[in-house]
């Protein structure tokens, strides 16, 4: 499931063309697997010479196939006067599927003092003294393998990190939005990430590579001003959690 937009761009002598001469006005939002059909016909799109359609994907969890039985026949053409399919032994068409991530934006708040933080989005430059300028250097993550904190100067999806901030700050940061992210993880406490969402992500959302790997259920994030550890109902985008892992693993959080 995900968001998709199709789009149809004119082919001349073998060349694509940068920009669609059509693109849907809007999204459309796929919710379960299997064929999807997109009426096309009331925009009144005349063609006139060969093209190529193509379905932009929106959402790095949605995904298309062309699934090939050999030895049969698998190009059709809609026929909207006599409102039928025909097929079309000799033609062949072709389903362009391309992946385009919108930038956007995230607003991030430190509180003065150390705060356990994630970025659910990937700005151009990943640097920490870029994508935040005001913190105290160097950024710390925490290495389940050897069980100690560890200096860092860049940022990565689905990771956890402590920054110091001299002051209370707020960021507004824009880049790839983070859709989920597979982390592995190791025996005893790991700190992991959280993505890009309007809403807080179900814990039950949450899945483990091998299944049961987690000994606590509980997802634990840092309290800046009472200084103590809250147990969180969901991940929050921006924020950092603690979990405890019975042995490696995979901790996967997907959209």
């Amino acid at each position: 499931p995900g968001i998709m937009k199709p789009e149809i761009f004119s082919v001349r002598d073998g060349v694509v063309s940068d920009e669609p001469i059509f693109s849907l006005p809007g999204t459309e939002t796929v919710s379960s697997t299997g064929w999807y059909y997109v009426d096309l016909n009331r925009f009144d799109i005349y063609l006139d010479g060969e093209f190529l359609v193509a379905i932009r994907l929106m959402d790095s969890a949605l995904s298309v196939a062309i699934d090939i039985v050999p030895g049969t026949s698998f190009s059709y053409d809609y026929d909207a006067n006599s409102s039928s399919w025909h097929n079309l032994a000799d033609t062949l068409y072709f389903i362009q599927a391309e992946m385009v991530y919108d930038f956007s934006e995230v607003s991030l708040h430190l509180s003065q003092g150390w705060n356990q933080i994630s970025l659910p989005v990937l700005p151009d430059n990943p640097l920490f003294s870029e994508i935040m300028p005001d913190i105290f250097p160097p950024a710390y993550r925490y290495d389940a393998s050897l069980r100690r904190y560890v200096e860092t100067d860049t940022i990565e999806a689905g990771e956890g990190y402590f920054v110091l901030a001299p002051m209370e700050l707020d960021y507004i940061i824009s880049g790839i939005p983070v859709r989920g992210f597979d982390k592995q993880v190791d025996a005893g406490w790991n700190m992991i990430g959280s993505i890009s969402r309007d809403e807080p992500y179900p814990l039950t959302g949450v899945v483990t590579f091998p299944d049961g790997l987690l000994l606590d259920p509980g997802f634990y994030n840092y309290n800046t001003i009472l200084r103590t550890y809250n147990l969180s109902d969901g991940l929050v985008a921006g924020k950092a959690y603690w979990i405890l892992s019975g042995g490696e693993g995979t901790i996967r959080v997907e959209e």
